[in-house]
């Protein structure tokens, strides 16, 4: 079991969020488990990390609210929804995704593998490129490309590319474009 934010914790976030535009009002009927609340303080909590996130960076005009102090808030409000035995609300996950950032994960992964059959479709097609020339065309590091070839799924996508460069069953001019 979990233990409940103490009154100084409650007291010290909800001056906190009056300083970003969260009335006190609207946090006690979170607190005292109006749903209608949670789903509008999600809204508005969801949007302050969107705009935090676009801007990268705080303005004096515009205040975007801190990370702690935003998962403190959405802590209350599942454990709010939990205290009345509701699911919490569909705005209550949105919130929790984005500020968990769900959207980030594996993308790393992703975007290496993107690179790499970038640079196994660009070797294909030019097959005397040098590392640096690939490394170039692809955003990476040379000794990346000197790890990839030594790599066999690597050097079956080359193979793949170079077959299809060979028959003119793709346009490899575009490669050149992107």
């Amino acid at each position: 079991m979990t233990r409940r934010p103490s009154r100084n914790q409650y007291f010290h976030a909800f001056e906190e969020c009056e300083k970003y535009g969260i009335d006190e009002e609207l946090l006690e009927s979170v607190n005292d488990g109006q749903l209608d609340a949670i789903r509008a303080l999600s809204r508005k909590l969801t949007k302050k990390i969107q705009t935090r996130r676009r801007s990268g960076r705080q303005t004096r005009l515009h205040k975007t609210i801190p990370p702690a102090l935003c998962g403190f808030c959405a802590a209350v409000m599942v454990d709010t929804c939990r205290r009345i035995s509701v699911p919490p609300p569909r705005e209550l996950c949105n919130l929790l995704s984005v500020h968990l950032k769900v959207d980030a994960f594996g993308g790393k992964e992703v975007k290496h593998h993107d690179t790499r059959l970038r640079a196994a479709l660009y070797l294909g097609a030019h097959p005397s490129a040098s590392d640096t020339q690939i490394a170039n065309y692809t955003g990476t590091s040379k000794q990346s490309v000197g790890q990839w070839k030594k790599d066999p799924s690597f050097l079956e996508f080359v193979e793949a590319a170079e077959y299809l460069a060979k028959h003119d069953l793709i346009n490899f001019e575009k490669l050149d474009e992107v």
